[in-house]
C-alpha cells in the first residue's frame, strides 16, 4: 500500500508559529507463518517552517522515516508485537525532533471477555538545534480489560515514565492510573 498527505499545522505557542508539509510512505504487510506476520513502512516527510521564534533553527525538516514490526500468537491466549520506528515530530523548543523508538506489546486473554496486557518502550528524541533536548524516555504500563455481554467496556492501566533529558527541567518521572469505562450504543 501507498500514502501521500499535505497538511498545514498553526500552533499558538510553539516556537514555529506555522508549518505545511508533504509526506509520501509505502507499505507491505506479509505473513512469516502461519501465526506470525510483518509489517515494514517508510517514506519521506519533508515539513516548513514560518514564523521561527528561535533563529538558529533550520526553516525545513526533510526526512526519511520507517517502522518495523512483528506480530506474533503463539497460542490462542497470548500474542505480542515487537516494533522499531524511526520518525520525525514537532518539538518543544525547536522546530522538530528526531526520535529512535523500540516497544513490546504482549496481550494474554484470560478469557473471551477479559485480557491482560502491558508494554514496554524505549525511545531517543534529539531536537533539532544544539541547545534542544536530548534525551530517552523509558514507558511502561500493565492493565486489564472486560467485556461485559451487554457492551460496556472497563479497562485499568498503570503507566510508568522516566524520562531523562539534556535540559534538567525536563527530566521526570510519572506514575499514572486509567480507569476507562464505556458502551457501545
Amino acid at each position: 500500500g501507498a500514502d501521500l498527505a499535505t497538511y498545514s499545522q498553526s500552533y499558538e505557542n510553539g516556537p514555529s508559529r506555522n508549518s505545511y508539509g508533504q509526506g509520501v510512505s509505502a507499505f507491505v504487510r506479509w505473513p512469516l507463518t502461519k501465526l506470525m506476520s510483518g509489517q515494514f513502512s517508510t517514506g519521506w516527510d519533508t515539513q516548513n517552517f514560518s514564523k521561527i521564534r528561535d533563529r538558529t533553527d533550520s526553516k525545513k525538516a526533510s526526512e526519511p522515516f520507517y517502522s518495523a514490526s512483528i506480530s506474533h500468537q503463539p497460542n490462542a491466549a497470548l500474542s505480542y508485537s515487537l516494533l522499531v520506528r524511526h520518525a520525525v515530530f514537532d518539538g518543544v523548543s525547536t522546530n522538530y525532533f528526531k526520535s529512535l523508538e523500540y516497544s513490546i506489546s504482549p496481550k494474554y486473554t484470560l478469557s473471551p471477555n477479559l485480557s491482560v496486557n502491558g508494554s514496554v518502550t524505549f525511545k531517543t528524541a534529539d531536537e533539532s538545534t544544539a541547545l534542544g533536548d536530548h534525551g530517552h524516555n523509558l514507558m511502561s504500563s500493565i492493565g486489564a480489560s472486560y467485556n461485559t455481554k451487554g457492551g460496556t467496556h472497563f479497562s485499568a492501566t498503570y503507566n510508568f515514565v522516566d524520562k531523562v533529558s539534556s535540559i534538567a527541567v525536563r527530566e521526570y518521572t510519572q506514575n499514572r492510573f486509567t480507569l476507562t469505562i464505556s458502551r457501545k450504543l
